[in-house]
């Protein structure tokens, strides 16, 4: 297990973010929350709408927080056990522009894209849920996150993440995974849809996210507490001071969460990026993204929270070796320190967009950082001592039956990269990784079939879909 920070340095973020909290605070918008905050024995002002936590909130709270979940899935056999000591992997969420995967250029992503890349997912072994990847700019800007989540209801049955645009439509796409579960106590047992919550960096949370964190905890949503300082613009540029204003962040929103509704299940998200002074921009592909990462999973687990940490990120704008470098990286870091969810397979161009060439190239990646998480086993039949006597000196271990038995189980097996020898790759017509990448994608959808929905249960969706458009 990789450890970035020491017990002493987890205690100095620990006790910083408590400072922050009791001697500066946060403002929180909601009334319901405000609420909350202030019965709980928070000190409010009803003018700024500052709420000053105290310790003592923080620590109820916490030990309110559940450390472990589940993720439901269309198939039960797909659920999944958020715990320590296992990692899921998914891909990242709300991306507006696709890089096409025929002509390479960047464009407005659409409900075919959308669609394409829930399917992707659910035949992609590595990739462990859904997420809605894409938002289509080709339905109504005011519910682009809805009918993004109903076609991957449809064609995904694996667990969905999503990220709401707004308040009503939280409400409206938990409404219809607890009709393709099949009712909210259904829904309870086995959550099909998770989701992230985030705030106002700095120290604000708004209200259509304080009341998304109310509902979900009434509702046993899981929610993933989402608080991305930037570096030197929404955070101090310091790596520690922006670790210590995301503590404060997600600890505020867990402790309106478990308030709400104790035990409720929530991710801690880390979710730190340094900004480039040279452009403005984000540079997610970063180093320290990957430092940031692994010590914001160190942080969940001082507070016994599993986390969603962002992995396979990068800055560049096309299939190249700068994509490889950055996306291993930032993925290994937080799988080494032990996240319960790496997330971020497919983005591209620091989180602005995506590609669905490269969902399939990182579902090879995720399948290369499960293999080194897996570590080796070092007994008699693997240390092999009476089998190197046997062979000697002059022999070939090839032809050993030890060899078979123990070759799938101890090398991991590229489905995408290429191993071959030179001859052989220039004879199959030399390909770059992105050409593969692309002849693959369009295998599966060409060929993988999601079982569907129920036919009233689509009609129920179809429904909803409709009326809350002629609402908006």
């Amino acid at each position: 297990m990789y450890t970035l920070l020491d017990k002493k340095q987890l205690d100095e973020i620990h006790l910083a973010t408590l400072n922050v909290l009791e001697r500066v605070g946060v403002v929180i918008y909601d009334d319901e929350s405000f609420r909350l905050m202030g019965e709980a024995g928070c000190e409010v002002d009803q003018a700024t709408r500052i709420v000053k936590i105290p310790k003592k909130v923080i620590d109820a709270t916490v030990d309110k927080t559940p450390h472990s979940l589940v993720l439901g899935a269309r198939e039960k056999e797909r659920d999944l056990l958020i715990e320590r000591g296992r990692v899921s992997s998914r891909p990242g969420s709300g991306y507006t522009k696709v890089l096409d995967i025929e002509t390479g250029q960047s464009r407005n992503a659409t409900m075919k894209d959308t669609t394409a890349s829930a399917r992707l997912v659910d035949a992609l072994d590595n990739i462990s849920f859904c997420a809605t990847h894409l938002i289509p700019s080709d339905v109504p800007v005011t519910m682009a996150d809805v009918h993004a989540v109903r076609t991957c209801l449809e064609n995904t049955t694996k667990h969905l993440f999503f990220s709401p645009l707004t308040y009503e439509t939280f409400r409206t796409i938990v409404g219809m995974a607890q009709i393709v579960r099949g009712g909210q106590n259904e829904f309870v047992k086995r959550p099909l849809v998770s989701f992230l919550a985030a705030t106002s960096t700095p120290l604000k949370i708004g209200q259509d996210c304080a009341r998304q964190i109310i509902a979900c905890a009434r509702s046993k949503v899981p929610v993933m507490l989402d608080s991305s300082p930037m570096l030197g613009t929404t955070g101090p540029v310091t790596l520690a001071g922006s670790l210590v204003l995301q503590n404060v962040e997600d600890l505020a929103m867990n402790a309106i969460v478990q308030l709400s509704s104790p035990n409720s299940p929530v991710i801690y998200g880390t979710r730190c990026a340094p900004v480039d002074m040279r452009t403005g921009g984000l540079s997610w592909g970063s180093a320290e993204t990957a430092l940031l990462s692994a010590a914001g999973v160190q942080i969940a687990h001082y507070y016994g929270m599993p986390s969603d940490a962002v992995g396979p990120c990068t800055d560049s704008k096309t299939h190249d070796e700068q994509v490889g470098f950055e996306k291993t990286l930032c993925s290994l870091f937080p799988a080494l320190a032990g996240s319960e969810i790496v997330s971020g397979a497919g983005t591209m161009e620091s989180l602005v967009g995506s590609s669905l060439a490269q969902l399939v190239i990182d579902d090879e990646l995720y399948g290369m950082m499960f293999r080194a998480l897996r570590g080796m086993i070092v007994d008699d039949e693997t240390l092999a001592t009476d089998l190197i006597a046997q062979v000697g000196h002059d022999a070939s271990y090839i032809k050993y039956p030890h060899t078979l038995r123990y070759y799938e189980k101890e090398h991991y097996q590229p489905r995408l990269f290429d191993k071959s020898p030179r001859g052989r790759w220039q004879s199959a017509g030399h390909a770059r990784i992105e050409q593969v990448a692309k002849k693959k994608a369009d295998t599966i959808l060409s060929k993988h079939e999601v079982p569907p929905l129920d036919r009233d249960i689509r009609k129920q969706l179809d429904n909803i879909v409709r009326q809350l458009d002629a609402h908006l």
